[in-house]
C-alpha cells in the first residue's frame, strides 16, 4: 500500500469513527429528551389530585360548560399550566393538559382492565394532536383505535396483518345463516368487557336500538369525532358482534 492509498484509507476510518460518535451522541440525545419530557408529564400528573384530575376531564368533555368546573381546581390547573381560556369554548386543556389527562385515562383504563404495562407516550406526543412519525402502534386503552402519536390504528403499518385477519374473520362469520341481529360471539359477557375501551362504551351508549346511521351517530357524539375514527370504532365493535349493519332496501 502506498502511502497516497494508506493516507485516504485512515481518513475515511476517521470519518466513518466520527459519523457513529455523532450518531451515537444524537441517539443519546433523543433519549435523553424523551425521558425528560416522561418524566415532566409524571411530575405534573402526581402534582394533581383526583378533584383537579376531574376538573380537567370535564373542560375537555364539555366545552363552553363553564359552571360545571370548579374555580378552585381551575386556578390549581391555570398555575400548572395546563388549561387555557378560548372565549366561547371556555377552559380547556392545553397540549401539556391533553398529555396529562390522557395519560390519567390510559393508567385508569389499565387498572379497570388489569393491564400491567400501559403503553406510554413517545416525544412529542399527547394522545390527541399528531406527533413524529410512528412505526409501532402503541394503543390509547380508553380509545382502542388511536395510537399516543394521534394516528389511527389502520395508520399503522404494523397492524395491516391483524386488520386483515380480522376483517376475514368477520366476513367469514357473516357468511353464515346466522342473522346479525342474534349472532354472538361464544364469549362470556366478562371477557367482552374486559376488552372494550370505555370511548367504545360511551359510542355505544346513545344508540337507538332502531339503529343509527353515520351522519347521526356523529351528531349524537357532539360532533367532536372524526368520521374515520367513529368508522374503524364500529369496526372494532363488529368484529365483536356488539352491533349488525343493517342495509336498507
Amino acid at each position: 500500500m502506498n502511502l497516497r492509498n494508506y493516507t485516504r484509507d485512515k481518513s475515511a476510518r476517521k470519518s466513518r469513527k466520527d459519523s457513529e460518535f455523532f450518531l451515537s451522541k444524537a441517539r443519546c440525545l433523543i433519549l435523553d429528551l424523551r425521558v425528560l419530557l416522561l418524566n415532566r408529564l409524571m411530575t405534573l400528573y402526581h402534582c394533581l389530585g383526583q378533584d383537579a384530575l376531574d376538573c380537567l376531564e370535564i373542560t375537555y368533555k364539555y366545552p363552553g360548560q363553564m359552571l360545571l368546573v370548579s374555580e378552585i381546581q381551575v386556578k390549581r390547573l391555570l398555575e400548572m399550566d395546563l388549561v387555557e381560556f378560548r372565549h366561547s369554548q371556555g377552559w380547556r386543556p392545553n397540549w401539556w393538559g391533553l398529555a396529562v389527562l390522557n395519560w390519567h385515562r390510559q393508567l385508569r383504563e389499565a387498572r379497570d382492565r388489569k393491564i400491567a404495562l400501559p403503553p406510554k407516550p413517545g416525544e412529542g406526543e399527547n394522545g390527541e394532536h399528531l406527533g413524529p412519525p410512528c412505526e409501532n402502534f402503541r394503543e390509547l386503552l380508553f380509545s382502542g383505535v388511536y395510537c399516543w402519536c394521534g394516528r389511527l390504528r389502520s395508520d399503522h403499518l404494523d397492524q395491516a396483518p391483524e386488520t386483515a385477519l380480522r376483517f376475514l374473520g368477520y366476513h367469514e362469520r357473516s357468511r353464515t345463516l346466522q342473522p346479525p341481529q342474534t349472532r354472538i360471539s361464544g364469549r362470556s359477557f366478562r371477557e367482552v368487557v374486559k376488552e372494550l375501551p370505555s370511548d367504545l362504551c360511551d359510542m355505544l351508549e346513545p344508540i337507538h336500538p332502531q339503529g343509527a346511521t353515520m351522519h347521526q351517530l356523529y351528531h349524537l357524539l357532539g360532533g367532536r369525532i372524526r368520521f374515520l375514527a367513529i368508522q374503524e370504532s364500529l369496526n372494532f365493535l363488529l368484529e365483536r358482534d356488539l352491533v349488525f349493519l343493517l342495509h336498507l332496501r
